[in-house]
C-alpha cells in the first residue's frame, strides 16, 4: 500500500528555531581541602550564597592538635637554640684566652645555625598546619546560587573524594 497526499499551495511564515545552552558565566566546584569528618552543612540548597560564606564545617580537634604540638616544637628548639647562642657567645670569649680552642668554637657555631634551621623549618610546619585548620571552615569563594549537596554529616571528605557541591 501506498499513502498519497495532495499537494496543495499555501504560504509559510519563515522562522528560525536554533537550540541553544545557558551557561553560568562562573562556575566552582567545592571541595575538601584536608581529610575529616563533615561536622555541619550550613546552607539550604538552592540558596543565593555570598563570596565568604560558610558552607560546610569540618571537625577541628585533630588539627588544632597538630597545631599546638608544632607550636610546642617550636617552643623547644627556640629554647634549645638560646641555649647553643649561649654556648657560642662562651665558646668566643674563651677563645680569646689560653683555654680556647677553636674546634669548640667552630662546633657551638655550627650547632648554632644547625638549630635556628630547626627553628625555621618548625615554624613552616606551624604555617602548614594553620592552613590545614582554617580548611575545615569550607566558604563560598563567589557569589552565586548553591547546588545540592553530595555529602552529609558525619561523612569522611577529602580531595579525592570528589565534589561537595557547585556554586553557579
Amino acid at each position: 500500500a501506498v499513502g498519497v497526499i495532495e499537494v496543495v499551495k499555501r504560504p509559510i511564515t519563515e522562522t528560525s528555531q536554533l537550540l541553544g545552552r545557558i551557561e553560568a558565566v562562573n562556575r566552582v566546584s567545592v571541595v575538601a581541602r584536608v581529610t575529616a569528618f563533615l561536622d555541619k552543612r550550613l546552607f539550604n540548597e538552592g540558596a543565593e550564597v555570598k563570596t565568604g560564606d560558610p558552607l560546610y564545617k569540618l571537625e577541628r580537634g585533630p588539627f588544632e592538635a597538630d597545631l599546638a604540638a608544632k607550636q610546642a616544637q617550636v617552643a623547644q628548639l627556640q629554647a634549645t637554640l638560646t641555649n647553643a647562642k649561649l654556648t657560642t657567645d662562651r665558646q668566643r670569649t674563651l677563645l680569646g684566652g689560653p683555654a680556647g680552642q677553636q674546634s669548640n668554637y667552630d662546633a657551638a657555631v655550627a650547632n648554632q645555625k644547625s638549630l635556628e634551621a630547626q627553628v625555621e623549618a618548625a615554624q613552616a610546619q606551624v604555617s602548614l598546619s594553620k592552613i590545614n585548620l582554617d580548611y575545615t571552615d569550607i566558604r563560598s569563594p563567589i557569589d552565586g546560587r548553591i547546588g545540592r549537596t553530595s555529602v552529609t554529616e558525619g561523612n569522611v571528605v577529602s580531595p579525592s573524594s570528589g565534589v561537595l557541591t557547585t556554586i553557579v
